[in-house]
């Protein structure tokens, strides 16, 4: 479309973009919204995700396929220490960031979180809400950046609970098996009901 700029990823050959951005790049729409452009690689080599910052807004980070609800992207072009990386960058940025993702898998994804953690009241929480807000036909995003360090077992890689559950001892060990756990990962069409146990046929 004349006049209209199309952005995307320097390393990834996104049809019709006509600007190419890297790590850190910062563009200015209008005059008050800020995006910072963050380098995610992993699903993809190239893969961006892009924070947006406006004075008086909360502000906003859209993952595309890197960072779902509850869960993270396939390593098509990278691996977990790829993963690893964007996954700091990402928790690193402010905790009421909202997170607006590329796929709604939020309830798979936290069927494997409660897998992960069966413990965390969290994760229950959350699949509970997820669950009642699929049925209404409703989306479950944005959620937080914050929320997603809570539940989110690939952004949780370093504690014990789901490094028992790997059966590892490294960051790296770990987020390398969950991602190998969950491809193989086959879920349920039944609802998760607290104190139900694990998932029917899991």
């Amino acid at each position: 479309v004349p006049g209209v700029e199309i952005v995307g990823g320097v390393n990834d050959a996104v049809q019709g973009m006509t600007k190419g951005v890297v790590d850190g790049e910062q563009i200015r729409v209008g005059d008050q919204l800020l995006v910072r452009c963050i380098h995610t690689p992993c699903h993809t080599a190239g893969h961006t995700s892009y924070f947006l910052s406006a004075s008086g807004s909360a502000p906003a980070v859209f993952t595309g396929d890197v960072l779902f609800v509850g869960g993270c992207g396939r390593f098509f072009e990278g691996g977990p220490e790829e993963m690893l990386a964007s996954m700091k960058k990402l928790s690193a940025l402010p905790a009421e960031t909202q997170v607006y993702v590329g796929h709604e898998y939020t309830v798979k994804n936290l069927q494997f979180a409660i897998e992960v953690e069966p413990e965390n009241q969290d994760v229950q929480s959350k699949i509970m809400w997820a669950q009642d807000t699929r049925a209404k036909g409703v989306v479950t995003v944005p959620s937080t950046i914050g929320d997603e360090g809570r539940y989110n077992p690939f952004m949780r890689v370093s504690q014990p609970a789901v490094r028992k559950y790997c059966g590892t001892n490294t960051d790296v060990q770990t987020m390398r098996k969950l991602r190998n756990k969950k491809d193989n990962f086959v879920g349920s069409s039944r609802p998760w009901i607290p104190g139900g146990g694990p998932l029917p046929g899991l």
